[in-house]
């Protein structure tokens, strides 16, 4: 797995220095349609966090296997600091200008009330 994750890494960082390289020696209309491209990639990445977030919340109570083996599953991916990994939450939030730990936080806070909310309930 983690030969798997420094390939991919190493593939994501060629990519990177292709696109760059792309980016400063194309002419005006390339950097146009790389421009869009580069949109496009923020909003997958946007996308890709959004979801993180709804499963989290999603499988946060579930008591089944299933849930909290997927929610155990986001949770770890929340709280590594792989900076290796292309589609890490550090790299994320990098690639979209936001503070790991405020999220991170967040998340927690989140779980601790509804957590109360719904013991409270029972």
């Amino acid at each position: 797995m983690d030969q798997e994750r420094r390939k991919e890494a190493e593939d994501c960082r060629g990519l990177a220095s292709a696109g760059l390289n792309v980016l400063v020696a194309a002419e005006p209309s390339d950097k146009l349609s790389r421009r869009a491209e580069i949109t496009g990639e923020y909003v997958l990445i946007d996308a890709m966090l959004r979801e993180a977030i709804r499963e989290y919340q999603k499988f946060a109570g579930y008591k089944s296997r299933r849930g909290a083996r997927l929610f155990h599953q986001v949770e770890q991916w929340f709280s590594a600091d792989d900076r290796d990994w292309c589609f890490s939450f550090l790299n994320a939030c990098r690639i979209l200008d936001l503070e790991p730990t405020y999220i991170r936080t967040g998340l927690k806070m989140w779980r601790e009330r509804a957590l109360s909310t719904s013991t409270s309930d029972t």
